[in-house]
């Protein structure tokens, strides 16, 4: 308070610092723990006790949970989009995908890009706040192998041409394996 020439501060009870200064720094503090503080001011008439306060520091986070795909999938998309939920009192995520680190994010969801087929990929999330990081499990999951199609109807037709040559026209008929039409499919060859 206003007089005063020197503080004694408290911190859980002990005298941590007699000291000038309106501001004391107590270091590194234990994650998820409550302490109490105090600061008593000192003149030449005498201490006035000053109140106590409490305050909580954070929790470490808690590890990422629930990946999708999940630990183990097999025939995973090659455009998929990988997610998490989030560990309790995270506050950002590093993803470490297929052996690299990516940069620190808010989102629980990361894209890897386009993926190969029939191959295993390996990743985990780190989950970070201001009091500290929880590493996460290692997951893993296999891609989908490359789609299979067939032709199920070629026809033709003669297209006439400018001058003494004519061409033919084909048109093919692609299906997937569950005999669906598919589009956007591109057949090259010599007819």
């Amino acid at each position: 308070g206003s007089g005063a020439t020197t503080h004694k501060v408290y911190l859980n009870g002990s005298l941590v610092s007699t000291q000038t200064e309106t501001t004391y720094d107590p270091g590194l503090l234990t994650a998820n723990t409550t302490y109490t503080w105090q600061i008593d001011e000192v003149n030449g008439e005498g201490t006035t006790e000053g109140d106590t306060w409490t305050f909580t520091t954070e929790a470490v986070p808690l590890k990422a949970t629930n990946p999708n795909p999940s630990n183990n999938a097999t025939g995973v998309p090659l455009d998929a989009i990988l997610s998490w939920t989030a560990g309790d009192n995270a506050t950002s995520h590093v993803v470490t995908f297929a052996g690299q680190i990516f940069a620190l994010q808010s989102e629980t969801t990361f894209d890897p890009g386009p993926l190969y087929p029939e191959t295993n990929y390996i990743w985990s999330v780190e989950e970070l706040n201001s009091a500290g990081t929880a590493a996460g499990d290692q997951w893993n999951f296999n891609t989908a192998g490359v789609p299979t199609f067939h032709i199920s109807d070629v026809g033709e037709s003669l297209v006439r041409q400018n001058g003494n040559r004519n061409r033919w026209r084909a048109t093919v008929t692609v299906l997937d394996a569950d005999g669906a039409a598919v589009s956007g499919v591109e057949v090259t060859g010599i007819f």
